[in-house]
């Protein structure tokens, strides 16, 4: 398996726009599947634009992707479609911290950047991660049937058994 991956060297970057195209190799998509933990990744395909500002990078892109999920119903094996655009900031400054200090983090600020370069292969696997359904169900999957012998008691009948147990000591 060989990782995804596209360093951009951060100081390389300039005010003019960048563009970088990725299609992830057969070999790469095993190693996206065990990051993004599904059974297979059939595609993956980015497009992003970087750019510098005076102090932050701007990205924006695209990433396309097709992904083999289980149904969390039925738990047959169905196909994910991943279409979305994005619109990054990036803080390349180092980040002002002490170590086991409390951390206040403001959602809206840039994200930091740790060392000299931007991998935007990350980006696109991170943006897939995002767009991920939490619950994938395939269109028409019924529940599976519980076939157990296990009787259904609610809280109360439990409660109530104990309760006669009780009462006969």
């Amino acid at each position: 398996m060989t990782e995804f991956k596209h360093p951009l060297e951060i100081e390389n970057l300039s005010d003019k726009l960048h563009r970088v195209r990725l299609t992830a190799t057969e070999d790469q998509l095993g190693y996206i599947a065990e990051a993004l933990e599904v059974p297979a990744v059939k595609a993956l395909t980015g497009f992003l634009e970087v750019k510098r500002g005076k102090k932050l990078l701007f990205v924006t892109g695209s990433v396309t992707a097709t992904l083999e999920r289980k149904c969390v119903s039925s738990l047959e094996a169905m196909s994910e479609e991943i279409d979305e655009s994005f619109d990054l900031k990036f803080n390349p400054q180092p980040l002002d911290y002490t170590p086991n200090a409390e951390i206040e983090v403001d959602l809206d600020e840039p994200e930091p950047i740790e060392g000299n370069t931007l991998d935007v292969a990350r980006i696109l696997i991170d943006q897939v991660i995002l767009s991920m359904a939490l619950y994938p169900r395939k269109e028409g999957a019924t529940a599976l049937e519980d076939t157990g012998e296990q009787p259904s008691l609610s809280p109360f009948a439990i409660l109530k058994s104990h309760n006669l147990d009780k009462g006969q000591n």
